[in-house]
């Protein structure tokens, strides 16, 4: 009759064994699950930043671009300006020069 009632308690523990190992193993794939799927969002945020990157790259290369031509441009508008001032001058220089030939003439 002892060996019974141990046969049947050793019977309970491991049952109880098995089960708690069970639900141990459910639990930790349900674990795991919840890990996967954080994994996955993450990669998918991590996707996201690198569309992210490379098209504020593309922004800047166009945007550097354009500072270029601006930069042309002044450069551009700088020379035509100066070019300008010059004629301005020569020719206010050959206006002084007939004005003052003509003076001349004038006089004589």
């Amino acid at each position: 009759m002892q060996e019974t009632v141990l046969f049947i308690c050793s019977l309970v523990a491991c049952i109880i064994g098995i089960l708690t190992f069970i639900v141990g193993m459910q639990s930790r794939s349900k674990n795991e699950g919840v890990l996967a799927q954080k994994l996955e969002q993450a990669l998918e945020g991590i996707e996201e930043i690198k569309k992210d990157l490379k098209s504020m790259a593309s922004v800047q290369q166009q945007q550097a671009l354009e500072i270029k031509s601006h930069e042309e441009k002044i450069k551009n508008l700088y020379h035509n300006t100066n070019h300008q001032e010059q004629t301005t001058t020569a020719l206010t220089q050959i206006a002084d020069a007939l004005k003052h030939l003509a003076n001349k003439g004038d006089t004589e």
